[in-house]
């Protein structure tokens, strides 16, 4: 019994594989034709917006029209074809005169489908009926109804529509009373810019509704756009550098001190004060005031309110003055193996800051520091001084500062009695 029922389920599968076999042979040899339905192909125009209009003419009706077709071609084409790429087409650049016509269609397959593989065996229709009638264009504005309010704190500017006119097109008797488009722009909570693409109505002179098959529009869909804004009140402010020795001598004032910013929520609540300019304090000099005009620079998407755009700035420098010490004593750093380096003359160094502590300044309180440590070999340089100063209040260093230095190859020194030998190098030479 257990054998019996082996040999008939091996008779099943030699079966179903001849038999596919079989149809492959056929495929391959002698492909068969079969059929498939596409339903509900919209029909597309072309030709309206260019030789047509050029003629003043235009189609009235036939944009609604679908066909449903039955095409023929070998089963293996038919597995490839796209359905929804199945497009009907009609060229209206034949029709020259107003009044109804019948048109001719053609058939388009998508690129991957080789020529002349499918044919069409039937359709639900042959050709399709349309409309002619004479072009007459008008333009109408578009209005924005704006429904809802936006959150305490916020409000919104003038709303932007793209675009701005409507250009329609039908029987001139058709467009007699259209007078504007409208759009529906619902705020809800929005607390930023809203940007929609919206459907429009059509409306007459009595702000009635105008439905009217048989007008077309340049456009079915209108972008509006609703800048929602709120504002802040920040600091106006001058970055001082190297103030802190100065800090009772600086005096800045802004006025005015304060400005109040607009802009998207998200950008102005990162902001926390707005910086007119940056003041190096050894820059300034004894009786510097101003006053100084500044442009109040916001960040992109960002404005200031009551059209305030200039900030006045005055420094004033009170109770320094101006001094110099002459350093002699100028020490080099990371001098390499086997080098020595000097500088050459004494370093005067102009000082600023309270008129006590620039008096009785020593040469001894100043630091002066050249880095050799990328030198390698002999030679005179000019590189970089670090000037610090030490045990010093109220008092800063002027400028920058170079100095020449003189590297030299540190002489060698032998035991007595010896030659040839390679004596330690004395760092003290």
């Amino acid at each position: 019994m257990e054998k019996t029922k082996k040999n008939k389920l091996m008779r099943i599968v030699v079966s179903i594989v001849a038999a596919l076999a079989f149809w492959i042979y056929m495929e391959i040899q002698e492909p068969v034709d079969v059929t498939t339905e596409v339903r509900n192909i919209p029909v597309e125009f072309t030709g309206e917006d260019t030789t047509l209009a050029d003629r003043g003419l235009m189609l009235l009706s036939g944009y609604d029209t679908t066909v449903d077709l039955e095409l023929q071609g070998s089963r293996s084409v038919l597995w490839k074809l796209n359905k929804d790429e199945v497009r009907v087409v009609v060229n209206t650049a034949g029709i020259t005169s107003p009044g109804t016509q019948k048109l001719r269609y053609t058939v388009d397959f998508p690129d991957e489908i080789p020529d002349n593989s499918i044919s069409v065996k039937d359709a639900s229709v042959w050709n399709v009926t349309v409309k002619v009638g004479e072009l007459y264009t008008k333009e109408v504005p578009i209005e924005v109804d704006i429904r809802g309010s936006v959150p305490s704190g916020f409000f919104t500017e003038n709303v932007i529509v793209d675009p701005v006119k409507l250009t329609l097109r039908a029987p001139r008797e058709e467009l007699l009373n259209v007078s504007h488009a409208k759009v529906v722009l619902n705020i809800g909570d929005a607390t930023s810019t809203l940007i929609k693409t919206l459907e429009y109505t059509l409306y007459d002179y009595n702000d009635i509704p105008v439905h009217n098959d048989e007008i077309r529009a340049s456009t079915k869909l209108i972008q509006v756009t609703l800048p929602i804004r709120t504002s802040k009140e920040v600091p106006l402010r001058v970055e001082l550098v190297g103030a802190e020795q100065h800090s009772e001598s600086v005096h800045v004032t802004i006025d005015p001190e304060t400005v109040v910013i607009v802009g998207e929520v998200d950008v102005i609540s990162g902001i926390h004060a707005i910086t007119l300019d940056k003041i190096y304090v050894e820059d300034l000099f004894t009786g510097m005031n101003g006053p100084y005009s500044y442009t109040i620079k916001t960040p992109a998407g960002v404005s200031t309110q009551n059209g305030v755009k200039e900030a006045i700035v005055t420094v004033a420098v009170n109770g320094t003055t101006e001094g110099s010490v002459i350093v002699e004593s100028i020490n080099c750093e990371g001098v390499a193996d086997g080098l020595r380096a000097h500088v050459e003359g004494s370093l005067e160094i102009a000082l600023w800051g309270s008129e006590e502590a620039v008096e009785t300044i020593t040469p001894e309180q100043v630091l002066v520091r050249v880095d050799v440590s990328e030198v390698t070999e002999a030679g005179t340089y000019t590189l970089p001084a670090v000037i610090t100063l030490q045990n010093t209040e109220g008092i800063s260093v002027r400028g920058e500062y170079e100095v020449t230095v003189v590297v030299e190859t540190r002489p060698v020194t032998l035991p007595e009695g010896e030659t040839g030998a390679v004596a330690p190098i004395d760092p003290t030479l």
